[in-house]
């Protein structure tokens, strides 16, 4: 554990003793992951120095500051990053080490790894693969759930 997210990875990354092993972050506010997308992405590897999970956009995103719209980024270039994020050990290591070094704080483990330099490729995720952190997402995460089980 740690205080921010960061640290829990990191953490983590210091207890692996395997260091030419795969590393899979995942979210634990992810509950609905299939292992079907796991071994999708995780075949992806190959070639680069990590693996996103994500989705395309449907909203229209605008940058706003201090309440006034700045800029609207096309949206059909837009992705929604999930986990899990897949990486080889030493890659991801050195990404966060250098970042813990710096005190740069992210909250998208793929942001570090790129911003050391590294090739990320994104892999089509699931809109059902939602991050549980809100009263309105547990309703739609049992909505998932119940579609699953063929209740809904």
């Amino acid at each position: 554990g740690g205080r921010e997210r960061q640290d829990s990875v990191f953490h983590g990354l210091n207890l692996i003793r395997h260091r030419k092993s795969v590393v899979l972050v995942h979210d634990a506010v992810r509950p609905l992951i299939e292992p079907s997308l796991i071994q999708s992405a995780l075949q992806q590897l190959n070639g680069c120095d990590g693996v996103v999970v994500g989705v395309p956009l449907k909203d229209t995103v605008k940058e706003v500051r201090d309440g006034i719209v700045r800029n609207t980024p096309k949206r059909d270039l837009l992705w929604a990053a999930q986990t899990p994020q897949i990486f080889p050990y030493q890659v991801l290591y050195d990404a966060y080490e250098k970042a813990m070094a710096d005190s740069f704080y992210t909250t998208d483990d793929s942001a570090l790894v790129e911003m050391n330099g590294g090739v990320i490729k994104m892999v089509q995720g699931s809109y059902a693969n939602i991050k549980v952190t809100t009263p309105e997402d547990l309703l739609i995460a049992e909505v998932f759930l119940k579609m699953k089980r063929g209740s809904a």
